[in-house]
This record gives structure tokens, C-alpha cells and sequence, in this order.
């Protein structure tokens, strides 16, 4: 009888830990990790808030670059993208920050659902570092396929141990 009832709890917490595992996530079967290309990546930038923004046409991205390219002198051209095959995500962190401070988009994928999941790691000095004391606002811009649908933002926090 024992015996039954170690089995019959052990393929219920199977059955329960699969069902709680069932979601759209980046390790979903099907799910395509999407290559990102670099367009800027600046320590300093105009966003004194965080901002996470999929952007879909070339004005908006000159709108954004306008903003993205605030803390360059002189400011950089805008990059060319072919919004036909493209989109551009942007993640900046806000300020200020310091010299420990910076963010990076770190991974895109497809879900077999149509939904884009962008994976955002914002790096974040320990308690024992020693910054550069110059305030930042970092931000990173990126090219990536076009994906239809909604889009999901998975920020992580990285804390340097210093």
C-alpha cells in the first residue's frame, strides 16, 4: 500500500511540476531564438526613465534616435534599417547611474504563439564597488527580424561583485 502511495504522490507532483512548466517562454518547444544586431550602445543617453520600446517604422526611430543619441556630441547618423524584414527594440535603464552602471539586450525569441520575448539585463554595481562618479543613462538599440504580436519585456538584474 505504501508503495501506491509513493508512486500515485510522485506522478502527481510529475503531473503538477509539467503543468506549472506549460507557458510561453523562450524554452517553449518550437520557440526560435532570434539573431540581435548592435545599433548603438551609449552610457550616455536622454532617458533619465527606463524605457523598453519595440519600434515598428523609420520615424519613430528617428524620433527615438533623436532621444538615444542626446548624451553624444556629435551625434551619431542614424543607422540604416530596412523595416520591411526588421524591427528595432530599445532598452534604456534611466539615471542616474555610474560608471558600474549599464544594460544590454540579451537575447529575442519567437514563440509559437507570435509573441516576442526580449530578454534585458541591466547591470547594477555591488555594494563593495568603486564607480566612476560621472552620472549615466545607459541604453542599447537593436536589430532584430520583424515579429508580428504582442511583445513581452523579461527584465534581469545582474549585480557586479566587485
Amino acid at each position: 500500500m505504501r508503495t501506491y502511495l509513493a508512486l500515485f504522490i510522485a506522478v502527481l507532483l510529475a503531473l503538477t511540476l509539467g503543468t506549472a512548466c506549460d507557458s510561453d517562454s523562450p524554452t517553449d518547444r518550437g520557440a526560435t531564438s532570434l539573431p540581435i544586431e548592435t545599433l548603438a550602445k551609449f552610457s550616455s543617453s536622454g532617458y533619465a526613465e527606463p524605457q523598453r520600446l519595440a519600434i515598428d517604422d523609420a520615424d519613430e526611430l528617428e524620433r527615438v534616435w533623436q532621444i538615444t543619441t542626446a548624451g553624444q556630441s556629435p551625434p551619431p547618423p542614424l543607422p540604416p534599417v530596412d523595416f520591411g524584414s526588421k524591427m528595432v527594440v530599445l532598452a534604456a535603464a534611466g539615471g542616474p547611474g555610474n560608471g558600474c552602471h549599464s544594460i544590454e539586450v540579451t537575447a529575442a525569441t519567437a514563440t509559437p504563439a507570435g509573441v516576442l520575448e526580449v530578454e534585458v539585463t541591466e547591470t547594477v554595481p555591488g555594494p563593495n564597488c568603486v564607480c566612476t562618479a560621472v552620472a549615466t543613462q545607459p541604453v542599447h538599440l537593436v536589430a532584430l527580424p520583424r515579429v508580428q504580436g504582442r511583445k513581452v519585456f523579461l527584465d534581469q538584474t545582474r549585480v557586479l561583485s566587485c
